[in-house]
């Protein structure tokens, strides 16, 4: 039978062998819990941030976390204060204690912060511009009840009306990664772009505007307006670079020579056989 030798190193992690042994699992949860059991209290735990450590992908990542926490080895919480989504707490047990779990704030398809939803919501009207110099006080006290508006606003009750599932297995926990990173209202807001620019609107879509929020590092929607508006004066620019040149048709007349003879090729008319008129 073969045998391996082993040579231990500093920083090594003390673990229970119970989730290694575990043929429930697959290798790539057990590398995954071993992972992250080697990290600190402290640390940063979103599937975000922990598929950046590896080349396996959001995707993948998720696919594992999920994994370990429906055998029992993770739970998550996920903090709702005042109707507003906090910090998530991660959980991670070397024997499987968490095996169907009862959460203290269990998260459900339809999630909610505490505010009903009615079938026709208040729309928040961005084309409208008070040009009323004279109004300035009712002006400010819009905005901020506006500001107030967006930041109570429910990122789950939002897709729900734009038809988009962010409450699937995969999707769950990298919507709430970024609910976390962002906030409610960018998220939102990422949500109504995705609603209003996409002639499907779907997960990958939206996945695909948050993804570029976080990497330009956008946190106000300020600073979101402004980035897609240099994206869509980028858009315009290709594509009038790349238009297709219209060549015009010629007329038929166009080329032809109508230039005098030359006296070279000149021929006199021959006027021999003119009868002469009587004298």
């Amino acid at each position: 039978m073969p045998k391996i030798r082993k040579q231990y190193q500093r920083g090594f992690t003390t673990l229970d062998n119970t989730p290694l042994n575990d043929e429930h699992l697959t290798w790539k949860a057990k590398g995954l819990f071993a992972y992250l059991w080697s990290k600190p209290d402290d640390w940063d735990y979103r599937v975000t941030e922990v598929a950046k450590h590896a080349v396996d992908g959001i995707g993948s990542t998720s696919t594992g976390v999920n994994e370990l926490e429906k055998a029992g080895y993770l739970k998550r919480t996920q903090k709702n204060e005042n109707g507003v989504f906090g910090d998530s707490v991660w959980t991670l047990s070397e024997k499987p204690i968490f095996k169907n779990p009862i959460t203290e704030n269990p998260i459900s398809d339809n999630a909610s912060t505490g505010k009903p939803y009615t079938e026709n919501p208040q729309l928040l009207n961005t084309d409208l511009l008070n040009t009323d110099k004279t109004n300035k006080r009712e002006t400010k006290k819009d905005d901020d009840d506006t500001a107030a508006s967006q930041a109570d606003e429910n990122p789950f009750d939002v897709a729900t009306q734009a038809g988009i599932n962010v409450n699937s297995g995969l999707h769950l926990s990298i919507f709430l990664d970024f609910i976390k990173t962002l906030g409610n209202p960018l998220v939102c807001w990422a949500i109504r772009q995705t609603d209003n620019n996409a002639q499907h609107p779907n997960w990958s879509y939206l996945l695909t505007v948050l993804k570029n929020l976080e990497a330009n590092s956008v946190r106000t929607i300020e600073q979101a307006e402004q980035l897609s508006a240099q994206h869509k004066q980028q858009s315009k620019q290709r594509r009038g670079y790349n238009a297709p040149q219209v060549r015009e048709t010629l007329p038929d007349w166009f080329g032809k020579d109508y230039s005098k003879p030359s006296k070279s090729t000149y021929q006199a008319p021959d006027d021999s056989q003119d009868v002469m008129p009587d004298d």
